[in-house]
């Protein structure tokens, strides 16, 4: 059961999100962060979900709940005709240092007991990697690490090897990382022949996507990745601000 506080927390769905401050990335072990936070855009009367509730407590990790959208925003069909301007405050946001969760409740039929996280490039998407072992271990879900390769290249095509080795050589790193660093959660890893922001439409079976934002301290918009995933992935969406490189590059002889 909820304590009293955790259902507070829970209904607060309807606060506007203050303007977001800035977080610096301390040079911690995987997964921590200098009093970071997560925002949350949902539906007037969607509360934010018990893991997410669970993940900050254990993360350190200030929950600001704020931001509303309408019902229908977050429902199959005819797009909200407001999300380029959602997207660009998300952009924003994790360019500040906090992550953003699309609150979007999972549509019928598209559930799945796994948190799928979107892997482009690593040691890049390194926190990518290491919020979703976190959601994961709230949710005491698999992990699922996703990577794509386009179709278009054809089975002919010069550089369809070279590319199918860097996905693979992505997963595994990851996997091996997730191994070492967070034993506890259960991970699986999956390259598919498809464009990266195919990954994370509306096909996709989760219960969570994890994708990467804006880089810190940039002015860099969201890549095609995380915008396919905040507007068509049929669940919710955690979208993690992407740790400058001077912080990443610690990991880079273990990747």
């Amino acid at each position: 059961m909820q304590s009293e506080e955790a259902a507070r927390r829970a209904r607060c769905g309807t606060v506007r999100i203050m303007t977001p401050a800035r977080t610096t990335f301390a040079p911690h072990p995987i997964g921590t962060r200098s009093r970071a936070r997560l925002e949350v855009i949902g539906a007037p009367d969607t509360p934010v979900p018990p893991w997410a509730i669970v993940w900050c407590d254990q993360t350190g990790v200030d929950l600001i709940c704020g931001l509303t959208l309408p019902d229908w925003a977050f429902e199959p069909g005819p797009r909200f005709k407001g999300w380029p301007q959602v997207t660009a405050d998300i952009a924003t946001s994790t360019a500040a240092g906090a992550a953003v969760l699309v609150n979007r409740p999972t549509w019928p039929g598209s559930v799945a007991p796994c948190v799928v996280a979107a892997l482009e490039e690593l040691p890049d998407d390194i926190e990518v990697l290491a919020d979703a072992a976190g959601c994961a271990a709230a949710l005491d879900e698999t992990l699922l690490l996703v990577h794509g390769v386009p179709v278009s290249f054809g089975e002919r095509s010069l550089g369809i090897d070279a590319a199918l080795a860097r996905g693979r050589a992505v997963l595994a790193a990851g996997t091996s990382l997730l191994t070492e660093t967070r034993p506890s959660v259960r991970v699986m890893s999956r390259l598919l022949r498809a464009h990266p922001h195919e990954l994370v439409t509306e096909d996709i079976q989760a219960d969570l996507v994890v994708v990467g934002g804006a880089p810190v301290d940039s002015s860099r918009e969201l890549g095609l990745v995380t915008l396919s995933a905040i507007q068509h992935a049929p669940c919710a969406v955690l979208v993690t601000p992407r740790a400058p490189g001077i912080h990443r590059s610690r990991f880079a002889p273990r990747l």
